[in-house]
């Protein structure tokens, strides 16, 4: 695995393009977190949406791979990322990602985001497991996260939201 040593914190991000999120910061979030009989920390978008977040390790994955070239996505290489929280209890963030055949871009691998987070409604209410993980991989997509995996398998960088890459589809 391609564990880095990446001492980096990540910014929190807003759903408005801002493609700084993963710059680096000296402050720590506090936190009142807590986690629930069911494993989830549960809380409201906005409050999900500003934390801090610092990477844990990014590695290339050969069966992730196939499955989504048995789908049928024009996949060139494929792995998982996972960044944690600065919280206590920290927040879990993990996705899956691929290399986009034809245009070496970094796309979100489809239904592959996962959290210990459960987003919760204006009145509390569980979003339920499929919309936290829409939600988080729309987050994520707001992030230069692309820039983070990189870093961590030591690739070029790369401009992933140039034309080319904001036309390439992922299917």
């Amino acid at each position: 695995m391609s564990y880095t040593s990446l001492s980096v914190f990540i910014q929190p991000c807003s759903m408005q393009m801002d493609l700084n999120c993963f710059q680096p910061t000296s402050m720590m979030q506090k936190s009142v977190l807590k986690i629930s009989p069911d494993g989830y920390i549960r809380l409201p978008f906005s409050t999900f949406s500003s934390l801090n977040f610092v990477h844990l390790f990014t590695d290339r994955d050969l069966t992730l791979l196939d499955e989504l070239i048995a789908q049928a996505i024009p996949a060139g290489s494929a792995g998982f990322s996972e960044c944690i929280s600065t919280t206590t209890p920290s927040i879990s963030l993990g996705w899956a990602w691929y290399s986009h055949r034809d245009s070496n871009c970094l796309l979100l691998a489809p239904e592959n985001v996962r959290s210990n987070v459960m987003i919760t409604d204006i009145h509390g209410y569980d979003v339920g497991v499929s919309a936290t993980s829409n939600l988080i991989g729309e987050w994520l997509t707001c992030c230069d996260w692309p820039a983070m995996v990189r870093l961590a398998l030591r690739l070029p960088l790369h401009i992933e939201h140039s034309s080319v890459c904001a036309n390439a589809s992922p299917c």
